[in-house]
């Protein structure tokens, strides 16, 4: 699913992250998943803390690190910050 905005609208800005906020707990809701055959990306990462909690994510980092040390397998684009 893709929502087209003018990323130089803050305001549109807004409402698509808001719109997309409410999708996705609506997909979590109905037992559906954020990401499919492709992956998550960097559009969604933001939002898979909704779906993956954070000790799951921490053991995926650590399986991250396994096979890929130096962090060269798309550096900053895999997992989302969590506060």
């Amino acid at each position: 699913m893709h929502l087209l905005v003018n990323p130089d609208n803050a305001h549109e800005m807004a409402r698509a992250e808001k719109c997309l906020d409410e999708i996705f707990d609506l997909v979590i809701r109905l037992k559906g998943t954020l990401s499919g055959e492709h992956g998550v990306g960097s559009e969604k990462r933001a939002y898979v803390g909704k779906e993956i909690d954070v000790p799951t994510m921490a053991l995926m980092k650590e399986i991250k690190q396994v096979f890929d040390p130096r962090n060269i397998l798309n550096p900053g684009k895999l997992f989302p910050v969590f506060p």
